[in-house]
């Protein structure tokens, strides 16, 4: 075994990093719901968890010990001056319909509040989504061509995964256009996968949910200029409140890593109102972020064979390098 293998693995390291990132609250990353296929590529299959699962995550934080709250519930605790510990948040990205069809009635089951960032692009059946289309095109050709010249070869599982992964990061690096995949969308059925307006309204009116704003069109907000992404977080809020008239106080940022939001977009979306706002960032909830409302972090729970406290504490440990209080 390596010595970095060797030094994550050991017991003791592990014990540490359990108690190191004990904190007030953890708030989980979800996008859906949904019985989990294989083989399929990793990227968009961790997107997914099965209800199963989900219930088998419940079930064992509820042995121990923690409480499962609202995210309106995490802001007055994050404002006020009492203690808390151990509580755990549910967000889900996007608007994904499995979230009404499979996510609810775990929820509901065991009465536990949940918070779906819509992306107005979903329900309005516009939104590209170009990461399936580019698992399609990956999954069904042995090599693919986009412009430039850029060529990428696709015969083996693990040059398929390479090269979803390398346009991938090419087109959220704004290096490659996404509209290039528009000729084979339609491998991606926008109607089966993603809540429509009656859906959005009819989750919305369950006393469990509440439903918060993630844009129009899921962009780099870093890419964007000032004026575009106050328009993307401002006309979505304002179509959200319109469409199931209530207020929208909280908010998720798209592709929420450092490189794709960050100090200016933190400082607009607390300008523009809102009482919190998510990120990617792996990192538990800690007192000091009531400082930091709009960059609030999150454990993204997917379904890899992972125990939970592997995604919990000893994965956030090393990935923040040993940052406790994790913000930007």
């Amino acid at each position: 075994m390596a010595f970095a293998s060797y030094i994550r693995e050991n017991p003791f390291i592990k014990a540490f990093a359990k108690t190191y990132t004990q904190s007030m609250a953890t708030i989980f990353m979800l996008h859906r719901v949904f019985p989990v296929i294989y083989p399929r590529l990793t990227p968009n299959e961790d997107l997914k968890i099965s209800p199963d699962y989900l219930i088998q995550v419940i079930e064992l934080l509820s042995k121990r010990g923690y409480t499962f709250i609202s995210v309106d519930e995490l802001y007055e605790a994050l404002t006020s001056s009492r203690k808390y510990k151990k509580l755990i948040v549910f967000t889900l990205d996007d608007g994904y319909k499995d979230n009404l069809t499979h996510a609810l009635p775990v929820f509901e089951s065991f009465n536990i509040p949940f918070i779906v960032y819509i992306t107005n692009c979903f329900p309005d059946q516009t939104a590209n989504l170009w990461w399936y289309t580019l698992e399609e095109i990956v999954q069904t050709n042995t090599s693919v061509h986009l412009s430039n010249d850029l060529q990428f070869a696709c015969y083996t599982p693990e040059e398929k995964w390479e090269t979803f992964t390398k346009i991938r990061e090419l087109i959220l690096e704004n290096k490659i256009d996404c509209k290039e995949l528009d000729p084979f969308s339609q491998f991606t059925s926008i109607q089966t996968l993603c809540m429509n307006w009656e859906e959005v309204q009819q989750l919305s009116k369950h006393p469990l949910v509440t439903i918060g704003a993630h844009t129009l069109n899921h962009p780099v907000l870093k890419n964007l200029s000032m004026t575009e992404a106050t328009y993307e977080i401002s006309a979505s809020r304002d179509a959200l409140e319109g469409a199931i008239h209530k207020k929208i106080d909280h908010f998720a940022y798209p592709f929420g890593e450092f490189q794709q939001a960050g100090h200016r977009e933190f400082s607009l979306v607390q300008e523009l109102g809102f009482k919190t706002a998510v990120t990617t960032r792996s990192g538990h909830i800690f007192p000091q972020h009531q400082h930091h409302l709009t960059a609030l972090p999150r454990i993204y729970l997917y379904e890899n064979g992972l125990k939970l406290d592997e995604l919990m504490f000893n994965n956030v440990f090393w990935s923040n390098k040993f940052k406790q209080v994790v913000t930007i």
